[in-house]
């Protein structure tokens, strides 16, 4: 549920009054003034020196007070139109998940030196204050009213608060950069406190049923989106991959997940490694050939065929893939190459032969 705040240009005279009753003992002696001239929340933002002064509020000094107090409203009503408490959450979740997917981004690139480095780089620095940039824009909202008397939004803004401070100093500790990203993968989990919040209406730990997953849920979508898109990579590739990002796991656990998914080890489905050129060719030069006698191919020399692995290893390959998808081309591996490349080249052989004894027996 979005909770929207009223602006203060849509109050009127009698929430200015009310507003009024807030403020300082020495201006209370001119709420009749602002009743008498029924000042809107709109003239209220605007109100100026001589404004007051007609309103009968002749000392400087209570003017600036008045004024001091209009400017705090007007820093409280910027935003209030297009921002809300939903949105809000949305910025500071969208900033944590950008953190998140640079760090594992730089992990999964050719050149990563985090093991090594003590230098953080600009962008990941970057990354940071916006999460705290995002972070202080929701807290500048809870601080306000009716947030503050609500318990629950109390204890959220409590853990934002904590969260940040914990991201302020990890950046500053002496430590190599893999070590500094673990921590933030850590801490930067805003995004889950407002999620159990919504989900659960409270930020408190609950209690937990069952054994606690080895795999967390970042690292449980990061190994599926790995095995979709590679399908023939193998569990131990998967395994070093989730190690990289400080999530040392058994292959069982990993297999496990992976089934939960949908996504099942299976030998790929073989298939001719003919392209759309070579079935043309086939049968173009079937249909040339398709009147010719017995007698005709008897005189075709015929050589033998010979197993020739051009293309890897010809034996089993073991793919990730859901049900129904076997016959995707990127799920499947091609079949031996002797059965259609060699038996083609030695078809031709064979012709040349034939045309060649044709040849000498006409001339």
């Amino acid at each position: 549920m979005a909770v929207v705040m009223e602006p203060i240009s849509k109050w009127t005279h009698k929430q200015v009054l009310d507003w009024m009753k807030g403020l300082d003992d020495c201006l209370q002696q001119y709420i009749k003034n602002f009743e008498r001239e029924k000042i809107s929340g709109e003239q209220l933002l605007h109100i100026t020196h001589q404004e007051l002064e007609e309103l009968g509020i002749t000392r400087i000094g209570h003017q600036e007070l008045i004024l001091e107090a209009v400017d705090l409203l007007c820093a409280l009503n910027y935003g209030l139109e297009t921002e809300n408490l939903r949105t809000l959450s949305h910025k500071l979740s969208a900033s944590s998940k950008n953190l998140q997917n640079f760090i594992m981004g730089q992990r999964r690139g050719g050149h990563y030196d985090g093991w090594a480095s003590r230098r953080l780089p600009n962008d990941f620095l970057t990354s940071v204050v916006a999460l705290i940039g995002a972070a202080k824009n929701l807290l500048a909202w809870l601080d306000r009213s009716p947030f503050v008397n609500v318990t629950e939004y109390s204890l959220l803004k409590n853990n934002i608060v904590q969260l940040c401070l914990e991201l302020t100093t990890i950046v500053q500790h002496d430590c190599t950069v893999f070590e500094t990203e673990n921590k933030i993968l850590h801490v930067s989990t805003v995004q889950s406190i407002i999620r159990k919040w919504k989900g659960y209406g409270t930020t408190a730990n609950l209690t937990r049923h069952g054994r606690p997953p080895k795999l967390t849920g970042q690292a449980r979508r990061a190994l599926i989106r790995e095995a979709a898109k590679k399908p023939m990579v193998t569990l131990e590739e998967v395994q070093r991959s989730t190690a990289l990002v400080g999530e040392s796991v058994h292959r069982t656990t990993i297999s496990r997940a992976l089934h939960k998914s949908g996504l099942y080890g299976r030998v790929a489905r073989r298939k001719p490694l003919l392209k759309e050129s070579h079935k043309k060719s086939h049968l173009q030069f079937a249909t040339s050939h398709v009147g010719d006698t017995a007698n005709m191919w008897k005189k075709v020399l015929w050589s033998d065929e010979t197993k020739i692995e051009l293309f890897g290893l010809n034996a089993k390959r073991y793919v990730w893939l859901k049900p129904n998808t076997a016959h995707h081309p990127e799920l499947t591996t091609w079949n031996s190459p002797h059965r259609e490349t060699w038996w083609w080249q030695h078809h031709v052989v064979g012709m040349l032969f034939f045309s060649r004894d044709r040849e000498a027996g006409q001339s």
